[in-house]
């Protein structure tokens, strides 16, 4: 018999077995053990999601975890609660102990549930339960092939100067997104600071090619060549956060050269919720899928995917 309970950071070394059964998984202890730690200081959660345990060994069958989080939104407070790395044993999966997993997590008092990784076929079933599509789209901004500006509007990159200049909600997210290779941006605009979170990750490069003249190129290189014109991989830096989507709609396609020329990244994966107008070296990604989301007061455009398992376990939407 199983029961289902709130999972804690003792809980890791019992739970970590259950991590093997995810598919190409080659990440170790130091990896997943980041889903047992507290993002939102202000929150300061003692407990990551939920488990399935044996009442008579205490053994751990099933595990979803839960990242939360207070949001100023709006003008208001929100709770969220990102859902992320829904597992269970194999031998377990007929028993519908998924469903009792996200039952709790849905069931936490005042929190709005953001899903970004739902496997295709259980989709209907969260459908069901009242989560909506998440209608965002993805964009890349090329990085150009040399700058076209020398203003850089002050730009700073993870610099010790950056915490002065940013407002108090700003700066709650900026102590709460210490994770390694994550880019604290801010440069001014206006005479107003624009300020990005930015974690590098690696996309497949078939993501460009829903744009007809990159599909053209890239076939006619490989015609031509007989090789991809694109690594395999390419390293774009996903925007996680924009504190002013209208300024930075603006004016972020001057300083998209130096931005990923630090992060060795060949352009900015950025969501249309910030991304209020197109330049000419922006392309629709493929393919996306940003997931499903459950709210009472806020709206997919209200949304992004700080304190989520994207930032987290440095992941982007074409990997889940």
């Amino acid at each position: 018999m199983y029961k289902i309970r709130k999972v804690f950071n003792d809980d890791f070394n019992k739970t970590l077995p259950l991590f093997d059964f995810f598919r190409g998984n080659d990440n170790g202890r130091e990896h997943w053990s980041l889903l047992f730690k507290p993002i939102c200081k202000e929150l300061n959660n003692d407990f990551f999601g939920f488990v399935l345990e044996c009442s008579e060994t205490g053994d751990i069958g099933g595990f979803l975890g839960c990242n939360l989080s207070i949001r100023h939104i709006n003008g208001k407070n929100h709770k969220i609660c990102n859902m992320t790395s829904l597992v269970i044993k194999p031998e377990l999966r007929k028993q519908n102990l998924a469903h009792e997993l996200v039952k709790n997590a849905i069931e936490l008092d005042g929190y709005s549930i953001q899903g970004l990784s739902p496997i295709e076929k259980t989709i209907p079933y969260y459908l069901n339960l009242g989560f909506k599509y998440n209608q965002t789209k993805f964009y890349t901004l090329l990085r150009p092939p040399f700058p076209w500006t020398l203003n850089k509007r002050g730009l700073s990159i993870n610099s010790y100067t950056i915490e002065n200049m940013l407002s108090e909600n700003d700066l709650r997210l900026y102590h709460d997104h210490q994770f390694p290779d994550v880019y604290h941006v801010i440069y001014k605009y206006k005479n107003c600071t624009v300020y990005c979170i930015i974690k590098p990750s690696f996309y497949s490069s078939y993501i460009l090619n829903s744009s007809p003249l990159i599909n053209f190129f890239t076939k006619a290189w490989f015609k031509v060549f007989g090789k991809d014109f694109f690594k395999p991989k390419i390293k774009l830096g996903l925007i996680h956060y924009v504190n002013n989507p209208e300024l930075f709609s603006e004016s972020i396609f001057s300083l998209v050269y130096p931005i990923c020329r630090k992060m060795g990244a060949m352009g900015l994966s950025v969501s249309d919720n910030f991304l209020k107008r197109k330049g000419w070296l922006t392309l629709p990604n493929k393919l996306v899928f940003p997931g499903l989301y459950k709210s009472d007061e806020l709206t997919y455009k209200d949304l992004d995917t700080l304190y989520s398992e994207l930032l987290v376990l440095n992941l982007n939407h074409y990997q889940l």
